[in-house]
């Protein structure tokens, strides 16, 4: 995950589409949105040891959300406490490290770029 510098735009946000950005990142110059080339293709190759899970949840649990010029499906409950449970996906890497999916994201027009085309949606 790219870590901004101490020099970053504290004030830069989605609706500008990422014209505004001029953070340095540690790794890179490189922040959202991108542009994905097709040419650049990557093959992944699957290991058993990889789980990825899908869960069924409550959709009483869930609310959409319009923050920072995106609409986001996340959980509506109040406490903090249940919502840790509602959880639509969870992948454990090779690493064993565990990452969970609380929300989903939906831009519209799409932040990305694929092959310089900028799609109506992005989730």
């Amino acid at each position: 995950m790219p870590v901004p510098s101490p020099f970053c735009n504290e004030k830069w946000n989605y609706n500008r589409k990422g014209d505004n950005w001029n953070c340095k990142c540690e790794e890179s110059v490189s922040q959202s949105p991108i542009n994905i080339k097709s040419t650049e293709g990557c093959t992944i190759e699957t290991d058993k040891r990889v789980d990825f899970t899908f869960f069924d949840i409550n959709t009483c649990d869930l609310a959409f959300f319009y923050e920072d010029n995106m609409l986001k499906l996340k959980c509506g409950l109040e406490s903090e406490e249940e919502c840790e449970k509602v959880v639509f996906a969870k992948l454990i890497d090779l690493d064993f490290t565990e990452y969970a999916a609380r929300e989903i994201r939906f831009h519209t027009p799409a932040e990305h770029t694929f092959d310089g085309k900028r799609f109506d949606m992005e989730v």
